[in-house]
């Protein structure tokens, strides 16, 4: 562990990043003391690359964040070797981990939510605890598909394709992250079952509170969904995507909607799930 009497040695940074790496977990490096890529963008403002392109597999050059993370130790070592203070970014989501972000900063209920969570039984199966600089837990599952999303009204976030954190042992202003146990064996977490559990969605029958204000027509639910305020916006989308799917809306219509919800700021593995959810619980209305 770290303490001011045992200052801290760069260089281990570089076999920290081999360590995460040799599990299978892609790396790449972030700026020193910091939680942003260590390498900008290199492809001009405004060009198609700048969001189209897959990394440095596909142009030759670093800069596109998690897209540039490896396991290949050569290339780990000639990162660390040009700069050897960089912090260390773990790619999140298949090969990866999944990382279930427990956030406490500025007064955030992370620990209560989590708390509740593991009374419910839906956090077993973690490999690793990770005390992170700001005080708060990374807890690290078995990697998987499931998209980035986040509930910061409950203090928590998920970092799952498409994402990444930062891995011990790097430091972020005062604090440093920290493994606080690690097996070797673990599973994946279902984050759509905490996020029902802390925020269960209304049932398909239940209408928001200005029924008289919302639409029949399929064809005119993205636009209503679209003007909802921020708080309302995932019972919105699921209530839309009931009332779409009891009115025969097409496919379309439901790819619309969930278009929509990343639109107003849900996560697209989010806005989806809601979509998915609506549709299940319809369907079992009419199987009765």
């Amino acid at each position: 562990m770290h303490t001011d009497e045992q200052p801290w040695d760069p260089g281990a940074l570089v076999e920290h990043a081999l360590t995460w790496a040799a599990l299978g977990w892609p790396v790449f490096p972030l700026a020193p003391n910091g939680k942003q890529p260590l390498y900008g963008n290199p492809h001009p403002f405004g060009s198609p690359e700048r969001h189209s392109c897959r990394g440095r597999n596909a142009c030759g050059k670093m800069g596109h964040g998690c897209l540039d993370a490896t396991t290949d130790v050569e290339l780990i070592r000639q990162w660390w070797e040009r700069t050897p203070i960089a912090n260390i970014g773990l790619a999140t989501g298949l090969p990866g981990p999944d990382v279930l972000d427990v956030d406490v900063k500025n007064n955030a209920p992370g620990m209560a939510s989590l708390e509740r969570v593991v009374k419910a039984g839906l956090t077993k199966g973690c490999l690793a605890h990770v005390a992170t600089a700001s005080g708060g837990l990374h807890l690290y599952y078995e990697g998987s598909n499931q998209g980035n999303s986040t509930m910061s009204k409950f203090g928590l976030d998920f970092r799952g394709k498409g994402g990444y954190v930062v891995a011990p042992p790097s430091a972020v202003g005062a604090g440093r992250y920290e493994v606080l146990r690690i097996r070797l064996e673990g599973d994946t977490v279902d984050w759509e079952a905490i996020r029902n559990h802390l925020n269960p969605r209304p049932t398909a029958r239940v209408s928001p509170r200005h029924d008289t204000d919302t639409p029949g027509d399929p064809g005119k639910l993205v636009d209503w969904l679209l003007q909802q305020p921020e708080g309302n916006r995932n019972a919105a989308l699921y209530w839309a995507a009931c009332r779409a799917l009891e009115t025969g809306a097409s496919r379309a219509t439901l790819d619309n909607l969930a278009a929509a919800g990343v639109q107003l700021g849900l996560g697209q593995h989010e806005a989806q799930a809601t979509v998915d959810s609506a549709t299940r619980a319809i369907l079992r209305g009419s199987s009765r």
